[in-house]
């Protein structure tokens, strides 16, 4: 059975290209080596319950859509980071299961679902591996998804009349250098001691989030080429609190936080009220409404509905350009995955979660919480980077202990 795509996955098939798609990486390291044939065994079981997961695209002149497939098979991991998911290959199945010694990984094409939609999923993937070896485990036939669960959230709560205003004034915005896209892409991760990170948060009086993005602003005022210069960050918030909603579409909203670089506005105290002042505008409900609307209107809107696909695709990426590029960096935060995947979280290490370049830079961030350690794991350009050397910089002036690890 088809399903229509939602709004927010069309700007993703709208921005694919030769070079990539949007697309994120789950890596679970586990406290025990991976069981293959067991982790295809549980994949089995849930491939039926996720028809907008287990999926490959499909699209006719004027839409795109989601088509179950009837069985993922687990792949060995060939090394190759957001490799397994490409332009064409989403046709024939954009979610990949993967192993390698004791980690479990998800490469998914962003146009299905967002981080809490995959996290729900990795969650009962999970409950199946364990409750293959432990027969005491208490797995309970989760049956197949309800609708509401695949509701699109924007158009179901996209009904305000009056368009968002902008809260973020961008007039001379910073990217990264450009960097040659055929080179290999870096992905680094720093795994924080949290509780270090907590009591610095205390002394500037400040939330774990703020902070985290005072560290990315100042590792990128640390670069030449910033000076008086907007940087803003991509912060994805999660809508269903908001909007009571189960979907495990996409259904978030792209936060816009922008810093301009001066002796001012660069100082701590004053960047964190700046931080706080925008993410707290931004997550207002009123705002949130008008902001969804505009999404759906992608979708419903007169010149959208009735332009064949291959003009929607053109007037979503010209959009993207003029609108949602002004950013140099997404920083997505999962916050503490005791939350998200609570039946395995005691038997996971770590989880590192690594996005695809944007389409103007090579660099974005993940956060992810397990017990005493922030994962935060940096998509970047070099393995000698100015910005990792600045995050470095950042961690040690604040005297946060912390390790690094690098993904090949």
């Amino acid at each position: 059975m088809k399903r229509n795509l939602d709004s927010t996955g069309m700007v993703h098939i709208g921005m694919m290209n030769d070079k990539s798609v949007n697309g994120y990486r789950i890596s679970i390291s586990m406290k025990s080596a991976v069981d293959p044939q067991r982790l295809q065994k549980a994949a089995d079981r849930v491939t039926t319950r996720y028809p907008m997961i287990c999926c490959r695209m499909t699209k006719d002149s004027h839409w795109c859509y989601t088509e179950p497939v009837e069985k993922i098979t687990v792949l060995k991991d060939s090394g190759k980071i957001l490799g397994s998911i490409n332009k064409d290959n989403v046709f024939d199945q954009a979610m990949n299961i993967i192993y390698d010694d004791n980690r479990i990984i998800l490469e998914v094409f962003h146009a299905l679902t967002d981080g809490h939609g995959i996290f729900t999923f990795l969650n009962a993937l999970l409950k199946e591996y364990i409750a293959l070896e432990d027969k005491e485990y208490d797995m309970p036939y989760l049956g197949i998804a309800p609708d509401g669960e695949y509701e699109d959230g924007f158009a179901k709560h996209g009904t305000a009349t009056v368009a968002e205003g902008l809260t973020t004034k961008v007039d001379n915005p910073y990217y990264f250098d450009t960097i040659d896209h055929s080179l290999p892409l870096k992905f680094t991760t720093f795994r924080l001691n949290r509780q270090d990170f907590k009591q610095k948060s205390k002394t500037f009086r400040c939330t774990l989030n703020e902070l985290l993005l005072v560290m990315i602003y100042k590792a990128i005022f640390s670069m030449k080429g910033t000076d008086n210069k907007d940087v803003v960050l991509a912060v994805p918030i999660n809508l269903r609190n908001k909007f009571e909603s189960a979907s495990l579409r996409n259904f978030i909203h792209i936060a816009k936080i922008g810093v301009r670089k001066n002796s001012i506005s660069s100082a701590t105290d004053e960047m964190i009220m700046s931080i706080r002042n925008q993410l707290h505008r931004q997550n207002s409900k009123e705002y949130l409404h008008k902001a969804i609307t505009q999404v759906a209107r992608l979708r419903y809107g007169t010149i959208m509905r009735l332009s064949p696909l291959w003009l929607k695709t053109l007037i979503i990426k010209a959009g993207v350009i003029c609108r949602f590029d002004k950013s140099c960096m997404t920083v997505s935060n999962l916050g503490d995955l005791s939350y998200m995947l609570p039946d395995a979280i005691h038997r996971i290490q770590h989880v590192d979660t690594m996005l695809s370049p944007r389409p103007k830079s090579r660099y974005n961030c993940c956060v992810a919480t397990v017990g005493d350690i922030i994962n935060v794991t940096f998509t970047h350009a070099t393995a000698d980077d100015s910005f990792i050397k600045g995050i470095h910089s950042w961690l040690g002036e604040n005297n946060i202990s912390y390790t690094t690890h690098m993904h090949n």
